[in-house]
C-alpha cells in the first residue's frame, strides 16, 4: 500500500471525497489530482497539510506510522477466542486518534506534530465469570503472542 492508497483509505473511512480534500489544502483539484496521477510523492510540507486535514499523523501516510487496525479483520482471532470460551466486547475508548501539538524552537514555532493518544479501542475478554480489559495495543500483543507460539512450534517442528 503506497500512500496515495493510504490517503484513499483514510478518505473513504471519513466520507470526503478527493475533490473535498483539495479544496480544504487550497489547492487546485487538478494539482492534487495529478499526484494520484503521476505517483509523485507531495513535498513534505503538503503532506503534512493534508495530514492535519484528515486529523492523522503525517507518518501514517507514509507508511511509517501506525493506521488504527479495522476490527473486523480479526474474524480467525476473534473465533479462537470464541472457540476457547471468551466473549469478546469491542469498546471505542472514547478518545479521537491524537491531538496536533506546536514544536517551538524557544518562543518561535516551527512546525506542527500529531501525538497520538496510546489506544483509540479496547476489548474486554470475559469468561467463567471474571473479565479483563486490553488496550488496542494490549488486544494487538495478544494477536502476535499466538503468531509467535505458531511459528516457534512451526519452526521447530519442520527441523524435525
Amino acid at each position: 500500500m503506497n500512500e496515495f492508497d493510504r490517503i484513499d483509505l483514510i478518505l473513504k473511512e471519513k466520507g470526503i471525497s478527493r475533490r473535498k480534500l483539495a479544496e480544504m489544502l487550497g489547492i487546485p483539484y487538478g494539482t492534487f489530482g495529478s499526484w494520484f496521477k503521476r505517483g509523485s510523492i507531495p513535498s513534505r510540507g503538503n503532506l503534512e497539510k493534508i495530514a492535519h486535514s484528515l486529523n492523522v499523523n503525517p507518518a501514517d501516510l507514509m507508511g511509517w506510522g501506525y493506521l488504527k487496525p479495522n476490527v473486523n479483520v480479526d474474524t480467525a482471532f476473534q473465533n479462537q477466542l470464541s472457540e476457547l470460551g471468551y466473549m469478546l466486547k469491542f469498546e471505542d475508548a472514547g478518545k479521537d486518534e491524537g491531538y496536533w501539538q506546536d514544536e517551538k524552537d524557544g518562543d518561535t514555532v516551527i512546525g506542527r506534530s500529531r501525538v497520538p493518544y496510546p489506544s483509540t479501542f479496547e476489548v474486554t475478554l470475559i469468561k467463567d465469570g471474571k473479565s479483563a480489559t486490553f488496550t488496542e495495543e494490549e488486544y494487538s500483543e495478544l494477536r502476535f503472542l499466538l503468531a509467535d507460539v505458531i511459528e516457534a512450534r512451526f519452526n521447530r517442528k519442520a527441523k524435525e
